[in-house]
């Protein structure tokens, strides 16, 4: 099995890239997020997936080991292929598809390719534990916090945002950018500085 693959971008598609390694053209496919941040004649090293099926043979590559594993446990679920994944992958951040699964967000899954109500309910089934177990509380993929205290002062802002009627895309953007800048936070300053930032 290949787990990684060092080598020079030789040309880039819409889906796949074509990576040189030692004379050897290997085909990655991989999302068009991080395609896009790529370049021909490149160096690059991707860690892959594998899949050897009836109906496919492929290599999928990504940038992150992170992404890899979420990428593995995705297709684990039925009826999420590899293409299915690799175009889910395409249209969200990892961090934003951790969140919305580990917080049970069904609304925001069905609005990504390939994902209706039931396989929506069967990713959050599947997955909402194995990835609360890996990732932590949703305080911690969305903002990088390790401790206890911030991830209950986020969560607390985060009810009372919603309370008042944002969405969770609009209070998970502004409370990201201020805890960035400032980790320091009391439930009461980040509500005030997030209304703020919500107001903009």
């Amino acid at each position: 099995m290949i787990g990684f693959l060092r080598g020079e971008i030789f040309k880039i598609g819409d889906q796949s890239l074509l990576l040189d390694v030692g004379g050897v053209g290997y085909e990655v496919f991989m999302t068009s997020l991080e395609l896009s941040n790529l370049k021909e004649k490149e160096k690059l090293i991707v860690f892959t997936y594998h899949h050897q099926k009836e109906d496919m043979v492929a290599l999928f590559g990504f940038r992150k080991e992170t992404t890899k594993k979420l990428f593995e446990l995705l297709t684990s679920v039925s009826g999420l292929g590899p293409k299915t994944t690799l175009g889910i992958l395409s249209h969200i951040s990892e961090e934003d598809l951790i969140s919305a699964i580990v917080s049970g967000d069904i609304t925001s899954l069905v609005k990504l390719p390939g994902i209706g109500n039931k396989t929506a309910g069967r990713v959050v089934l599947e997955l909402q534990d194995k990835l609360q177990n890996i990732y932590g509380n949703v305080g911690i993929a969305n903002y990088g916090s390790n401790d206890q205290g911030d991830i209950s002062i986020i969560s607390d802002a985060e009810s009372a945002l919603t309370f008042l009627g944002y969405s969770k895309k609009e209070i998970s953007e502004a409370i990201r950018k201020l805890v960035k800048k400032n980790k320091e936070y009391t439930l009461d300053n980040l509500i005030r500085d997030a209304l703020k930032e919500l107001g903009k």
